[in-house]
């Protein structure tokens, strides 16, 4: 749910908090960079920002939002652990000896008698 949308007006990028102003509702809200997401770079001054959840502990403080144009990134932690436990399942199926019950038997092919 959107709360509100409005620029980042200052940011300090030593301290990764900033301010957030809404020219719609004249608003002004306090941000850090956590509330962004895992984002490949600062917040500039000027980035537009949609303001998803403000937190009701302190008057104005963002929770979440999102910068305009800038998607968070990913993590690949359950891709990885996926092909871990693939490859881990193979392997003890491997040793468990199952796989010696699916042997392929050769045969002779049977003579036609004349």
């Amino acid at each position: 749910m959107v709360v509100d949308i409005g620029k980042i007006s200052s940011w300090n990028a030593s301290n990764h908090t900033g301010t957030i102003y809404s020219e719609a509702t004249h608003k002004t809200y306090g941000v850090t960079k956590s509330a962004f997401g895992r984002i490949p770079r600062e917040p500039i001054i000027g980035d537009y920002v949609t303001i998803d959840a403000v937190d009701s502990r302190f008057k104005n403080k963002v929770q979440t939002a999102r910068i305009r144009g800038l998607e968070p990134q990913k993590s690949n932690f359950g891709t990885i652990l996926l092909v871990l436990l693939f490859f881990l399942a193979v392997f003890f199926v491997w040793k468990s000896g199952v796989l010696e019950s699916f042997t392929v038997v050769k045969t002779e092919k049977p003579m036609i008698r004349n």
